[in-house]
């Protein structure tokens, strides 16, 4: 297993609606095993490929440490098909580091994805372990979690999403 870089604000790949994964084999697996060595690593609960630098549409999750209910998954191709319910609560992120924002997000998911072998499954998510799956599946439709907070709030952080997005490019 491999710690991947992580993928800064600004980066293209961040704001891209990713590919569907076609090819199920062991390179997926590996990196699925590389994205969760590389979110633990940086403490993170939740990770999408975009985040490592990858046009796939991948998640991993495990908030298992801190949530009650939050399992350890990789989900290949994710949909959220019904969301009900309604909370707001400050998320980061690890794209946006030293960032967070008051997001609403609903309360009770299912997500329509393939496991690693291509199978179809359905998720029924609740609580943190729904609110970390709506995050990880924005960010593989081009979505990052500052589109969702207030205009005010969005407001308050431009100055820093711009100096974060100049030192990205300075970067690339």
């Amino acid at each position: 297993m491999a710690v991947l870089p992580i993928t800064k604000y600004g980066t293209p790949v961040l704001r891209k609606k990713l590919a569907d994964v076609t090819v199920f084999d062991d390179n997926l697996k590996k990196i699925v095993d590389d994205m969760f060595e590389t979110m633990y690593e940086v403490r993170g609960i939740g990770l999408a490929a975009n985040q490592v630098g990858l046009d796939q549409r991948i998640i991993v999750l495990d908030g298992s440490a801190h949530y009650e209910g939050c399992e350890k998954i990789a989900l290949v191709n994710p949909d959220i098909i019904e969301m009900k319910g309604e909370e707001w609560m400050v998320e980061g992120c690890l794209s946006i580091p030293g960032l967070e924002g008051d997001v609403a997000r609903t309360t009770e998911i299912i997500v329509k994805a393939q496991d690693l072998d291509g199978k179809d499954v359905l998720i029924q998510a609740t609580d943190m372990q729904a609110r970390i799956f709506q995050h990880e599946c924005d960010h593989i439709n081009g979505k990052m979690y500052v589109d969702r907070v207030t205009p005010s709030a969005r407001t308050l952080m431009e100055s820093k999403l711009k100096k974060l997005q100049k030192q990205t490019e300075q970067s690339l």
